[in-house]
């Protein structure tokens, strides 16, 4: 397997909800909204991510500079919706769940991983909800939200419209969400 770059990692570990953002059983979305990403975005010149639309979500398929085949492809289905105006993605895995995103052999599960988005005309910015944060937020009770804490992590299972209400609520907190990767089109 061809090694990922610092880029690729870091917008892997922030995009799966098992590495930089509390994972949620349930989607953020369950109507989702069309927005102009189609096509190819270069994040630093050399790491590419591709959106291409397929039905009512996105495929998403990023690599790194080092990427020359499949092997090494990090690929996503994204949910993109709103909340009070403001635009928010929905991550889950593509493709490494057989049947339809059923639990597979190994017993794994989809989860969705969710960011806040500012996109103009040549500019895609993602940035997650931090897993710290919000950790600490239910530690300290300053957010309700359905969820399970597990070795120091937090699974959420609320339903989709507290997770909603909490997002809609939180949107613009400085430290509830992580710092923003960009992406633009190429040439720009």
């Amino acid at each position: 397997m061809r090694r990922l770059g610092p880029l690729s990692v870091a917008f892997a570990l922030s995009c799966l909800g098992c590495f930089n953002q509390a994972p949620s059983i349930h989607p953020l979305f369950v109507e989702t909204v069309t927005v102009p990403v189609d096509g190819a975005w270069l994040a630093d010149e050399s790491d590419r991510v591709t959106l291409e639309r397929c039905g009512d979500h996105y495929h998403l398929d990023y690599r790194s500079r080092e990427c020359k085949e499949d092997d090494c492809a990090m690929k996503f289905d994204v949910r993109f919706g709103r909340l009070s105006g403001r635009l928010f993605a929905d991550f889950t895995d593509h493709g490494g769940f057989p049947n339809d995103g059923k639990m597979n052999a190994v017993g794994s599960w989809p989860v969705h991983a969710f960011a806040r988005v500012e996109l103009t005309r040549d500019r895609l910015d993602f940035s997650v909800l931090d897993r710290d944060w919000l950790r600490g937020a239910l530690e300290q009770k300053l957010l309700f939200l359905k969820h399970e804490a597990t070795d120091g992590d937090v699974v959420l299972t609320a339903p989709t419209r507290d997770l909603q209400r909490v997002l809609t609520e939180w949107a613009n907190h400085p430290d509830a969400f992580g710092s923003k990767t960009t992406f633009r089109r190429p040439g720009h």
